[in-house]
């Protein structure tokens, strides 16, 4: 719906070319994923490629586009360091954030503002999930404090009753790295087993959205925050943003949206610069590499690594006017993937704080 609302604002149109949106489904499933790229690629011959949730269907995929020359922006949830740190393709380019980027910042302002030093974290056993965890707990312990407990249930688990008996009792904080159905049972069953109000939870970067903050209600009020975009951003980009999608659609725009209508956006500028000629891939490719825009959630543009450097917006989940709704304490200006470090360092470091999950195995 973000991408559909930034193409009716061009009237479908870009830079002198007509626009065509050919939406495919992937299920969720990383074979699925690769299937519908083909089918993109090869029957409907697209020129760029925008979305993908997952990591592993994004890795999936990164080979097939590579070898069939076609630029992909990912406007989804694909995380994973890989994807513009090893073995960078010149041909995909990251919007959304990185697994080391919005946990960072969260881990930083959980150790300064809510002046937690030990940890719990809880996280889903895959690998886009658990990438996000360890980001936030290698930036935790290098702040100065320290996990002091991990729990990785399975993906679908609709009982969290035994892991949350689990959790230990004296920590500052429970960090929680969940998506989708999940993380509203999660949410839901952090509250009716005593926990909210008791120790604070914190998501780093997966469950507070318009995606399913309904359906967790009130449970999730309390929660802390870090997040690429958040519709109550208080900004005069961002109130056209949310009042026009809103016109549109009858609800206000989650990330997804924004994150979709940014790539549009991106494209639209990398178009204009080379007067619509998207046939020329090498200069579509270095047009996309010099965008920087102003957009709904702050400046975008992206680094030499083709991932996108924009601000992180630290909050708390509030109840406004009767709404539950994400309220931005402090927003962290110009976001990089490498936090200031030397990017062939950054690469040497362990990727994984610890090797507990299943998937790590």
């Amino acid at each position: 719906d973000g991408g559909r609302l930034y193409l009716e604002e061009v009237k479908w149109e870009m830079s002198g070319r007509k626009v065509q949106l050919v939406v495919e489904d992937s299920a969720t499933r990383v074979d699925v994923s690769l299937t519908k790229t083909r089918k993109l690629v090869e029957a409907d011959r697209v020129q760029a490629l925008v979305g993908v949730v997952l990591s592993a269907s994004a890795i999936a995929i990164k080979d097939y586009i590579t070898e069939k020359k076609t630029p992909f922006i990912i406007s989804g949830f694909a995380v994973a360091e890989a994807l513009t740190m090893e073995k960078v393709s010149p041909y995909l380019f990251r919007i959304t954030y990185g697994a080391n980027t919005l946990p960072r910042e969260s881990a930083k302002w959980v150790y300064r503002n809510l002046n937690a030093r030990t940890a719990t974290i809880i996280a889903s056993d895959t690998v886009g999930i658990v990438e996000l965890a360890m980001g936030f707990a290698r930036a935790f312990e290098e702040a100065g404090g320290k996990v002091v407990q991990e729990i990785y249930p399975p993906l679908g688990t609709a009982d969290y009753g035994p892991y949350l008996a689990g959790i230990r009792r004296d920590v500052d904080v429970v960090v929680e790295c969940m998506a989708g159905a999940d993380a509203v049972r999660l949410v839901r069953q952090y509250q009716e087993f005593g926990l909210k109000g008791k120790i604070p939870l914190v998501d780093p970067a997966t469950f507070i959205d318009l995606t399913t903050l309904p359906a967790m209600g009130e449970a999730a009020v309390g929660a802390y925050f870090s997040w690429g975009y958040v519709h109550t951003l208080d900004t005069p980009r961002n109130r056209k943003f949310v009042q026009a999608f809103h016109a549109k659609f009858g609800r206000a725009p989650g990330s997804p949206a924004a994150y979709t209508y940014d790539a549009m956006a991106a494209i639209h500028a990398a178009l204009n610069a080379i007067g619509g000629k998207i046939e020329d891939t090498p200069r579509f490719l270095d047009a996309l590499r010099k965008v920087d825009l102003e957009l709904p959630r702050g400046r975008v543009r992206f680094d030499r690594f083709q991932h996108v450097v924009s601000d992180v917006h630290v909050g708390r989940i509030e109840k406004v006017e009767g709404k539950v709704v994400p309220v931005v304490i402090q927003s962290v200006r110009a976001v990089e993937q490498f936090g200031g470090m030397d990017p062939k360092e950054y690469i040497k470091r362990p990727r994984l704080f610890t090797l507990k999950g299943s998937f790590a195995k």
